[in-house]
């Protein structure tokens, strides 16, 4: 119930961010900030190295997940140092006002500290903590920074984008500590063991990694394109649309949350039907909710943008229909990826993300040197659509298993 809670609050405090930063900094700052913020969650994500992921399948229902949890500081300690690296490397790529010291030093708190606090987050979701997963994952991060936008708006101050950034940063960082409170007792709760079993990690996170990587280009790398053939306005109306789009995806990722240690229990203990049940029963769930989301957003889009982030965004509609048509296919067929990264599917998993990042990129260039706002908006749809499709298809020739829903109440999964 309060992971439930968390992952519902999590949506609203996001929505809330949304209408206060459009009006705290010009469209043009709104742009560069949805850059820096999509650089930073790619850079803490390509960190993890899929530990974030691979943790919950290796650990679940499996005594010998023990001495590889021990093995979770060495992870973290990986983590730091790749989220450091990627900063110097890739930090003369980003868009600077105030030189590229400060902003290095802004994005290397920022990075470090959202890596930290999800890779925490994950171990305790190893741990079964889903309650302290959704706490801390993202619910704590956008809380504080909601905080800190509605004070600056409320008391009238117009902070610049360095500012901006900076608040960023802190609430990032200031999660971390709070995600150590809650792991260090189940740490304690271990019994003493020698030595740390770190090759069936580096083999299933490996696999996830690159799905990361991969999946980056189904959202992220088209808001670069965006930038790359248009401007920060583009990116910022692009961003936009991609924000409120994806409020749609948060029922199918908080059920995701809460079903991936059972789906890796029953595929381990070769339950296939309470498997399949599972399944279809939250997918069918997903389906009604999302699909009437999409149908009250459809229909009120223009209106939804224009009183989150302003009359200028009302040029966003074409790509926020785009963006609306691949969430449509993502809410109808379920959690088949799901299925392929906490089974033995990684690799599959994995082609499947490469192959539809690809395509979808491939498309984005393309129909983004016609107009770079509905041309990318065209490319990240068709990822998130070819993808979708490809896994739903894999999982039921091959695995045996459906994953999308069902109509029929008689018989199964109900």
């Amino acid at each position: 119930m309060i992971l439930a809670i968390a992952r519902v609050s999590t949506m609203v405090l996001g929505f809330g961010i949304n209408v206060l930063l459009p009006r705290i900094l010009p469209i043009d700052g709104l742009g560069t900030y949805f850059l820096l913020t999509s650089f930073s969650q790619v850079a803490a994500l390509i960190a993890l190295g899929g530990f974030n992921q691979s943790a919950v399948s290796l650990l679940s229902g499996s005594d010998r997940g023990l001495p590889i949890l021990r093995g979770s500081g060495l992870f973290l300690i990986l983590t730091i140092s790749i989220t450091c690296g990627l900063a110097i490397l890739f930090t003369p790529l980003i868009p600077m006002s105030d030189g590229a010291v400060t902003y290095m030093a802004i994005l290397l708190i920022w990075i470090v500290a959202r890596a930290t606090t999800q890779a925490l987050a994950h171990i305790l979701r190893a741990f079964g903590r889903m309650t302290d997963f959704g706490l801390h994952e993202v619910f704590s991060f956008n809380l504080l920074l909601f905080i800190a936008c509605a004070l600056a708006f409320a008391l009238g101050r117009t902070p610049n984008l360095t500012q901006i950034v900076w608040i960023t940063a802190i609430a990032a960082a200031l999660c971390v500590p709070l995600s150590i409170g809650s792991l260090i007792p189940a740490l304690r709760a271990l019994p003493r063991m020698s030595g740390v079993d770190v090759a069936p990690v580096v083999k299933t996170s490996l696999p996830l990694a690159i799905i990361v990587i991969a999946n980056t280009a189904l959202s992220e790398a088209h808001l670069w394109i965006a930038g790359a053939l248009g401007d920060t306005e583009t990116v910022a109306l692009f961003g936009a649309a991609l924000r409120v789009v994806r409020l749609l995806s948060l029922p199918l990722m908080a059920v995701n949350m809460a079903i991936g240690p059972q789906i890796a229990h029953l595929w381990k203990a070769n339950e296939t039907v309470p498997l399949e049940q599972l399944l279809r029963r939250s997918a069918t769930v997903i389906m009604v909710i999302s699909l009437t989301m999409m149908s009250g957003l459809a229909v009120a889009g223009p209106s939804i943008l224009n009183l989150i982030f302003g009359d200028a965004f009302a040029s966003a509609w074409p790509a926020f229909l785009i963006l609306l048509v691949g969430q449509t296919v993502n809410a109808t067929t379920g959690s088949p990826m799901l299925v392929l990264t906490v089974t033995n599917g990684q690799r599959v998993a994995m082609f499947f993300a490469v192959l539809a990042s690809v395509t979808g990129v491939g498309v984005s260039l393309i129909l983004g040197q016609i107009d770079p706002l509905w041309g990318v908006a065209i490319g990240a749809s068709v990822t998130v659509i070819v993808q979708n499709l490809l896994a739903v298809r894999y999982c039921s020739v091959r695995m045996g298993i459906k994953t999308y829903p069902t109509l029929r109440f008689g018989k199964e999964p109900f």
